[in-house]
């Protein structure tokens, strides 16, 4: 059934892109062969002005300024201390004189950061301010989405469920991504459910419903011109479901009666349909934030 999702989102991006002169072919090739090379990313804040952190990582990783793009250095071996700010700059085992901010890149994407015991994918980005620090994850949408509907939803439920509830999730962190709080997060962890990776849990049908899923979101009907506008929605299953129900727009029905359809036999094309009439499914072609 997802499988068949993903041919009728490809047929309508191409759809767009009948007056070019390449072979279909040719065309659908070029589009999905784009989206291997990139890894569309939000910037979530998971502390906010605290005096000082705790941050561990195992394995090498590179050290920037975020604020110049500068490399100040690279680190062979893992490292586990304190973070805080004294006198000039900041200090994580060794000094960083005249430097308020740090951006730690792990060196491969396997590699995780673990800051306050909370563990993340992605990159980490320390900012100091009046010597109070906040810390920014720039971690992908796939990861990110893994992670969230991993509390939100969980395991349990129909493949078909979960699949829709990826695309609602997707749809609203891209729309959250537009429209960021400030030039430096998107938004905060709370807002959106992120604790940070998962346990190393089973998540066989987490996963394969993100994978499936890759680059769908929602857009209002009649819009597409070759770049989707999120048509964030609000696909209630609970209070704590908060990346679920971030959309301004309403589910036309519960997530219980979501739940049903799927039972009957329902995919998640049909239950998005059924529960945003207004919107269809769509392949993003930009990473939010980027102007397109």
């Amino acid at each position: 059934m997802i499988k068949r999702m993903i041919a009728l989102a490809a047929i309508a991006l191409l759809a767009g892109q009948q007056a070019e002169a390449a072979p279909l072919w040719d065309t659908m090739k070029s589009y999905f062969s784009k989206r291997t090379d990139e890894r569309p990313e939000i910037r979530i804040m998971i502390v906010k002005e605290k005096p000082s952190v705790q941050m561990a990582i195992d394995g090498k990783y590179r050290i920037y300024d975020p604020r110049t793009r500068d490399h100040i250095a690279t680190r062979q071996l893992g490292r586990k201390a304190e973070v805080t700010h004294q006198g000039d700059g900041l200090r994580w085992s060794e000094g960083f004189p005249g430097l308020h901010q740090l951006m730690i890149v792990p060196d491969t994407i396997t590699t995780t950061i673990k800051v306050d015991g909370k563990e993340y994918q992605g990159s980490i980005t320390i900012y100091e301010v009046e010597g109070m620090l906040s810390v920014i994850n720039n971690i992908g949408f796939e990861e990110l989405l893994t992670a969230v509907l991993a509390d939100e939803v969980g395991e349990n439920e129909p493949l078909e469920l979960i699949a829709a509830a990826a695309i609602v999730a997707r749809t609203n962190a891209y729309a959250l991504a537009e429209n960021p709080a400030n030039p430096f997060w998107a938004v905060s962890a709370d807002q959106v459910g992120y604790r940070g990776l998962p346990p190393n849990t089973d998540l066989t049908k987490v996963h394969e419903a993100v994978r499936n899923t890759r680059y769908m979101i929602l857009g209002a009907k009649g819009s597409f011109e070759g770049v989707s506008t999120p048509f964030s929605g609000d696909f209630a299953r609970s209070q704590e479901a908060k990346l679920l129900n971030a959309g301004k727009v309403p589910s036309r029905i519960s997530f219980a009666d979501a739940k049903k359809l799927a039972a009957n036999g329902k995919d998640a094309a049909e239950i998005l349909h059924h529960s945003f009439p207004d919107a269809e499914i769509s392949m993003t072609r930009y990473s939010p934030g980027s102007g397109r």
